[in-house]
Parts: C-alpha cells; structure tokens; sequence
C-alpha cells in the first residue's frame, strides 16, 4: 500500500505485509503483539469491513521449546492438539502429504493422528536416548532426529500443514504448505532469558493463546517436561544465596540468610509460597529471627561451617536449597623466631642425621645470632670454612629451639629463609623446606645446585607450613645450609618463623534469662543469652544444656541444647531451670523461674435451699475459685436488669480448684421474681 498525489506521484508512505499459502476461506488480520510488533495471523473467519475475527489458534500448537539445552542433552519442540477431535497429520486426501516444522527441516512420517489433547515431541535425537535423558509418558509419541538445529540466539519455526495440491500452469503437481502455527523465539527479553543455557525450557502459558508473541511464554519452572502439560503445577525452584564467611571473636554472631524463589503460582489458593528454614549441619544449635520467611537472621554460637536449609512449600509441591556460612577464628601474627635470633651451629665437619632431632644433645655446639655465615662482611656470626680457601667445608648445621603452650591455637606457620648457597630445613625432624637442593637425602657431601649471587644472597624466601607438626613444650628447628662448590666464596643463613595465632581462651558466660509469669499453664520462653569467644578451637562454639531443677510437675524442655527454648508447663506452680554452657575447657550456668497460676475457673451456684426459720430466706451454696473477689448481685427483672450487690464473699482453699461457701439472703414474699448471679469483677 503507497501513499500518492492526485497526479500519482508517489509521497513516501508505504505499508505492507507477506503472506503465505492459505486454506480455501482463510482471510488474514492485522495484529500488533505486546511488545509493538506489526503481525498477520490467519483469523477464524474474513469479516470485510467488520472488526477483525479472533486469531485463529490450533488445531495443533506448538507447546514447548528446548532450545539451548545442556551440553549432551537434547533439544525438541513438543506439540499439542488443543481440540476435542483426533488431528490427523496429514492430508487425508493425499496422505503422503504430511505436516512438518520449518526452520528445523523435519516432516512426519505418515499415518500420525494426534489425540484429542494429546501431545508429541520431535527432537534432534534418537526416541530411546530421549527419553533415557527425560522421561516420558509412554502414551506421548517422539519424533525424530531432526537434521536441522534449534538456534541459541533464537529464530521462527514453523508448524505447517499441507493444502491439496494444485496444478500450476505448466502442469507441475505443488503443495503448498500453511501456517498452523507460527513461533519467532528470541534468548533475549522480553523473551525469558532461563531458556538459553541455564537448564530450563520455553512453555507456552496457555496453549490457547498466539504463540507469537512473548508475553504468552515463560522459562520452565526446573527441568524441562516434554509429554507434560504446561499448566500443570511446577516445584518451586529456589536458590539460597551464595556461601558466606566471616571472621569473629565474640558470639553469638548474626548473619542474614536469603533465598531467591521462582514459582508457577499453582495450586491457587494459596498461590503463594511457604518457608521453613533449618539448620542441617553445624558446630552447634542457631537460633533464627524469622524462620519462615525468606529472609531471615540467624545466630550462630561459635567458630565452624553451618549448612542451611530452606524449603518452600507451593501448598502441593515441596523444593529446597541450601547454603553455608563459615565462621572462623580471628587470628594474630606471633614471632616464634625472629630475624637476627640466635642459634646453636656446628661449622667443624659432618654431623650425621641425629642432629635433625628434638633431644639430640648440642651442648657443646657454639652459639650466635644471625646473620650467620662469612664472605659478605654482614654477618653477626662468622663461620668457619675450614682454612682452606679452596676446598672449603660443604655444609653447616643449625639448631633453634622454640616454645609452643598450646600447639592448638596456632593456625597458620609461615617460614622465611635467606640461604647461600642450599638449603634444607625440618620441623621435629620432618623435612618443611629445600631450596636449591638435589632431590633425595642429603648428605654432608651433597652440593647445592647452584651458585647464589647477587640480590639473591639478600632474599628470604617464604613458603608455609603444616601446624600440625608442633607439639606442645619446645620446638625444634633445624637447618642445613649447602655450598655449591669447594672454592664458593661466601655463605649466608637467617630465618624466621611467624605464627597465626589465637587469642587466650577466655570464660564464657551465660545469663538463663528473666524470671517470667504464667497466667495459666501452658509454653513459655527461656530466652538465655551468652558470651563466648570461639576458643578453644577446637570445638570453637560451645554447649548448652537446659535442666529442670523443681516444679511442681515434669516440665517438657523443647530445645534442651540450645540457649533460647520453649519449654511446655502443665501444671500450677513455680518451676526452676538451669542453663549451663560449656566452651570445652571453662563452663558456666545461671537459673530461671517461671511461676504458672492456676486457670481461673469460674464460679457457680452449686445448690439453693429455702429456708423458713428464723426468718424467711433463701441459702446459698456456692462453689467459686479460692482468693478471688466474688460478688452476689439480684435483679427483679431480666428485660432491663439492675443489678444490685447483696454481698461480697471470698473463698479459701487449693488454688486451681474451685471451695465452697454458704451464703444467706433474705426473701421477700411479696416479690414475684428475682434472679440472682455471681460476678468476678
């Protein structure tokens, strides 16, 4: 469609739209989808100048799109039949003449029907592996392989259906092929994203609606399912955050905890999700602020790892998700031994392999600070090299020894070496370090690889090592240090060893909380409190233990190892309880009480007697709650009654049970009514 002048010279407007073949009767209508986009479906019927039909939509749809699916897993594209009636796909009149899918090249085979309903998948797989990779519904027929592919980035497909065939003018047999359904998916939003690499497929929300367009589509909810309705109810899928770690010297610690949900708003109601989060591993009990909401924050009692789950319930459909926080100790750098310390040497000749060894006795070994060695003019210490400038000794030996109180609390070991030329270092006789020295053991004859020189001979060289090979009292550090050559002009040799340590373990404390009252028996709460600092670590977070000390019935404690818990009181009475905790080397404990009243039960009229002597008048017994201000009231009439106070009366006895008293009130003859009632003001 152009735009003219009168003299029809073309203005510039234009307007068009493509088609393609059509079914005897199909009239095509003008449609902008919601994302803007100018469209001309097929209409249920032509209405000329009339409002366009609606869209025609089916017989056959196409239903879900797998496109970009996991590396190994196959893509399809399911199809429904969204009538009442069996879909042939076929030409009935020609039946080799059958449907198929464009932009994927594949045609069916003939003599399909699809069922009223009824769904069908076609994959670029063979069925079997298919449906080894999903499971099926064996009543859902699978199609396939396709040769061609389903485009990550997106492309239309085509489900088309074969019209009679015509005879075009030169005598040639064609069939052309409708538009049953048409889809130009895209990975891109307003396309759902999920679908392009992430696991989850593209579902049509309702099979009745235009198919080409993006607000009718979402990412499947988990895993693709072919051979299953879209409409069906889908596990929420959830995602809890990613681990956490943190450092702390005080607890309990708070941490926030959250968990992203994505769900199909089925069943409807409740069209919502429920929480509950759990602890599923940890050093010790938490305690959380909000448990059933998807974020919450949580107390943690100590150093360690602590795994979370959060489950979501749909209201049918159940899925969780986990997350860990790590809490660990706050450590500080300690000096075991420092640059320029002094050590115990041997520069005389071979020593064997004793030396190594705590309890080797170097009595008799001289003693010195570093830098020890000779050639460089820096030393401290000046060595030995034997007299002989050209066959100098080939190695020396070192000894330091260190104390360790607590070998535990030492978590990191970093050691810094400067050598020249090799050298080998041991920790309690186990080997922690060489450098520039030939594999196997060494011997007082062994040479260094090479010759040190330079910015090299003024180098510490770092590495770290295993704290599990201290022990606790002295330490031992051994060292030998190797020359390249028998004429090596110089030799050097300082170290340091730096720890990371924990801080002194200090007493816990423990507060079991206010003393609280009951109004009736039933669940309290013991909020206990602490203060802990992790150490020792191990265990890193300490232990409660909730206990009944008295009361006047068993009380149940729900949570007994943690230091909040809900404790259920059956009975009237005071109750006494005592928490205690234990960081593993000091422990602590304080008591709580909870005093329960009995119920109030209310007062009655057991029985009434009237009495002729002395004067006329009525006796009451009456059976009302012990220590409670009770009134006696009358009214003449219950239409628009006065009450009126005869007496006031209290009664003495057990508490939760109700004692009696005998009460006396005149009566007047002449009156012909009155009602009486007790009132516990």
């Amino acid at each position: 469609l152009f735009s003219a002048d009168a003299s029809g010279t073309l203005t510039g407007y234009v307007d068009s739209f493509t088609y393609g073949a059509a079914l005897e009767g199909m009239a095509f209508g003008r449609y902008t989808n919601s994302v803007g986009r100018i469209l001309f479906p097929a209409l249920t019927e032509p209405t000329p100048g009339a409002p366009n039909a609606p869209i025609r939509i089916g017989p056959v749809v196409i239903n879900e799109i797998h496109y970009h699916p996991y590396s190994g897993q196959p893509e399809f594209i399911e199809l429904k039949n969204i009538t009442t009636d069996p879909v042939p796909l076929f030409d009935p009149n020609a039946p080799t003449n059958t449907w198929r899918i464009r932009g994927i090249a594949f045609s069916f085979p003939t003599n399909v029907v699809l069922p009223p309903g009824g769904l069908a998948i076609v994959c670029n797989t063979e069925p079997q592996i298919f449906r080894e990779v999903y499971p099926t519904p064996d009543e859902v027929p699978i199609f396939g392989p396709f040769p061609g592919t389903l485009q990550d980035s997106g492309e239309e497909i085509a489900l088309q259906a074969p019209a009679p065939p015509r005879e075009k003018s030169d005598g040639k047999i064609v069939v052309p092929y409708v538009d049953i359904d048409v889809v130009d998916y895209a990975s891109t939003p307003p396309w759902p994203e999920e679908p392009n690499g992430s696991g989850e497929s593209l579902e049509r929300k309702q099979p009745d609606l235009f198919g080409n367009d993006p607000i009718h589509w979402r990412a499947s909810f988990g895993a693709p399912s072919p051979g299953v309705d879209n409409n069906g109810n889908r596990p929420p899928i959830l995602q809890a955050g990613s681990p956490q770690t943190l450092q702390s010297d005080s607890f309990p610690v708070e941490v926030e905890l959250s968990v992203q949900a994505r769900d199909d708003g089925l069943p409807d109601p409740p069209g919502r999700l429920s929480y509950q989060w759990s602890l599923e591993e940890g050093p010790g009990p938490v305690v959380f602020e909000s448990p059933n909401a998807p974020t919450t924050k949580v107390l943690l009692p100590g150093i360690g790892t602590y795994t979370f789950r959060c489950e979501a319930f749909d209201g049918q459909l159940r899925n969780h998700a986990f997350t860990t926080v790590e809490v660990q100790p706050v450590t500080g750098p300690t000096l075991l031994i420092h640059q320029g310390a002094r050590w115990k040497y041997w520069d005389q000749g071979n020593r064997g392999t004793a030396w190594r060894y705590p309890g080797y006795d170097d009595s008799n070994w001289p003693e010195g600070p570093a830098q020890l060695g000779y050639g460089d003019g820096d030393e401290a210490t000046v060595l030995d090299y034997g007299g002989d400038p050209h066959n100098k000794r080939p190695t020396y030996y070192f000894r330091h020894t260190f104390p360790v109180d607590n070998p535990a609390t030492v978590k990191e070991l970093r050691l810094r070496v400067l050598r020249d030329d090799g050298v080998v270092v041991y920790l309690n006789g186990t080997e922690i370090f060489r450098d520039n020295m030939p594999e196997g053991t060494p011997s007082y004859n062994t040479w260094a690889v090479t010759a040190v020189g330079g910015a090299e001979e003024r180098t510490f060289h770092e590495c770290s090592v295993d704290p599990s090979l201290l022990r606790s009292g002295d330490n031992l550090i051994a060292v030998e240090i190797h020359q390249a050559n028998p004429t090596s002009s110089d030799i050097s040799f300082d170290l340091e060893l730096e720890a990371e340590t924990l801080p002194i373990n200090q007493p816990p404390t423990i507060d079991a909380g206010p003393d609280q009252h009951l109004p009736s028996p039933g669940i309290a709460r013991l909020q206990g409190s602490f203060h802990d600092d992790g150490l020792p670590f191990p265990p890193g977070a300490p232990s409660f233990e909730w206990q009944q000390l008295s009361g006047p019935a068993q009380a149940e404690i729900l949570q007994p190892n943690c230091w909040i818990t809900d404790v259920r009181l059956p009975a009237p009475g005071t109750y006494r309880f005592h928490l205690t905790i234990n960081d593993g080397a000091y422990q602590a404990s304080d008591t709580a009480q909870v005093t329960v009243d009995a119920p109030l039960l209310p007062p009655r009229f057991e029985s009434v007697r009237v009495a002729l002597t002395p004067n006329l008048h009525l006796e009451f017994r009456i059976l009302a709650p012990p220590g409670v201000r009770c009134l006696l009231q009358s009214t003449p009439s219950l239409d628009q009654p006065q009450w009126e106070t005869l007496t006031e009366f209290q009664t003495t006895g057990t508490p939760g049970h109700l004692a009696p008293i005998l009460l006396t009130v005149p009566l007047n003859p002449q009156t012909r009514s009155t009602y009486y009632r007790i009132l516990v003001p």
